[in-house]
């Protein structure tokens, strides 16, 4: 929300407000750098380090609404829209109007599309602009015009999330390729390319550098065999147990439909693939978010996958019940019943196994939980306010957004002899320097292993799992 607020006001950066006599030089500017930002190289300014995609969203809204306002607005509209586009996907994929409503069904009953569509971050728009891309790719087929459309998309996809960039897999094998789809893909995609180069360019010193910095070592494929485990293990529980039919796509998708089954395995392969040697992916079941943009094809496929089985099972049974001599008069209409209804029955036990899984809940704790950070930032202001100067990590990050009159310095980054001339710095000065600990960063922060940061640290109470010290000049 910190870059939006940047890209409302026409900035890309901004100067790092260093105390009066401070010893930066000894100290370094990376200890003013808090959590979601970094600092530019060859300047003493700050900038962002995550993707401008969602931050220009907010951004764009905020010129109507309040910032608050504005990144409600966007969540709901990019949740709405994500599953608009579904549908339509869908629909283009060969399911009729009942099925394509209950893909819809079941990615807004997945415990992780809930759980990241109430927080400000990428994952749903991500997706949304990944369905837009593939949704214009396909339609290429019908108008030309959609190609341009597709570069567009592909383009707002990257900036959301750099590795969408892989879509234009999945893209290739959707449209047509001739040299007017070409050219009008590559034209779309041409003006977010070069604001990529010299947003990339200012804020990192290079267009193939990012606010993450080198991820190299990351993305290995030491990762790998966790990862698959991981998708194995959750997979099913946050997109639906429907999924282990998506195989039986590839028997579902013919004639002019055909091409899907190299569209959805593009698409689902490039990023899943990806992700499979991210080492985060693993961590923890949200960790899967990167995943979102691939859900679409698998929950498509699914369900593609299953109307394929219920189709090859009645003609099982219709071979069985009516002998060669009778097929023909033997009655359809009841037949179309039972397939519908054992078709929905399926459809319906694995949306009710989403919704009963432990997991379902989880959205409804994040707005208390990430209040904390801006609660227990008022509270310090209240309670502390000579405090201009305070120790932080985690909450770093949010102290740049909500309290920007305190100067975050990141414990993380403090050597002894850095610590030791800030107290010089301090004791010249007399001010009294503060420190706000989340939660488990308390026994970090004085344990003994750690760069001591040696003074008399006097505790100045709490705000739930966030502890206050001081230490005296």
């Amino acid at each position: 929300m910190w870059s939006a607020r940047l890209f409302r006001h026409a900035a890309l950066s901004v100067p790092i407000d260093l105390p009066r006599g401070f010893p930066v030089d000894v100290v370094g500017l990376d200890a003013f750098a808090p959590l979601g930002a970094r600092v530019r190289p060859a300047a003493q300014d700050l900038v962002p380090t995550y993707p401008a995609g969602l931050p220009l969203h907010i951004a764009a809204a905020n010129l109507f609404l309040s910032e608050e306002s504005a990144v409600k607005t966007v969540m709901i509209v990019t949740v709405a829209v994500t599953l608009f586009l579904l549908y339509g996907l869908a629909r283009d994929a060969g399911l009729e109007r009942w099925w394509a409503l209950g893909g819809c069904a079941f990615l807004a009953c997945s415990p992780l599309f809930l759980f990241m569509a109430v927080q400000p971050m990428s994952d749903v728009p991500a997706t949304m602009w990944a369905e837009a891309t593939m949704l214009c790719a396909w339609r290429t087929r019908q108008r030309r015009l959609f190609a341009t459309l597709t570069g567009v998309c592909l383009g707002v996809a990257t900036l959301v999330r750099p590795t969408n960039l892989l879509l234009a897999l999945p893209v290739v094998a959707a449209m047509p390729l001739t040299l007017p789809t070409v050219a009008g893909l590559i034209a779309g995609g041409i003006p977010f390319v070069a604001f990529l180069t010299a947003y990339q360019s200012f804020a990192y010193g290079s267009p193939f550098s990012s606010g993450y910095g080198d991820l190299s070592s990351t993305f290995s494929s030491v990762n790998f065999g966790a990862s698959i485990r991981h998708y194995v293990s959750w997979l099913p529980h946050l997109a639906s147990w429907l999924i282990v039919l998506a195989p039986a796509a590839a028997w579902g998708w013919r004639g002019a439909l055909a091409r899907w089954r190299l569209i959805a395995a593009t698409w689902m392969a490039v990023l899943f693939g990806v992700y499979a040697l991210y080492s985060v992916t693993s961590e923890t079941w949200w960790s899967l978010r990167f995943l979102l943009p691939a859900f679409p094809p698998l929950i498509i496929a699914s369900l593609v996958g299953l109307r394929q089985i219920v189709l090859s099972a009645d003609r099982v049974v219709a071979i069985g019940a009516c002998p060669e001599p009778r097929r023909r008069t033997c009655p359809e209409q009841g037949r179309t019943a039972a397939r519908a209804v054992v078709s929905a029955g399926v459809v319906v036990v694995c949306l009710v196994a989403l919704v009963r899984g432990p997991q379902f809940n989880a959205y409804s704790d994040v707005s208390d939980s990430e209040r904390v950070y801006r609660d227990a930032l008022e509270v310090m202001a209240l309670e502390r306010p000579s405090y201009t100067t305070a120790l932080m990590l985690q909450m770093s990050g949010a102290a740049n957004y909500y309290a920007p009159h305190v100067r975050a310095i990141r414990y993380d980054w403090l050597t002894p002899d850095g610590w030791g001339a800030i107290r010089t710095w301090q004791s010249r000065e007399h001010v009294a320097i503060g420190a706000a600990l989340f939660g488990a960063e308390t026994d970090e922060f004085f344990r003994r292993d750690r760069t001591p940061l040696t003074c008399n640290w006097q505790s100045r109470g709490h705000y739930r799992h966030v502890t206050f010290w001081e230490c005296p000049p």
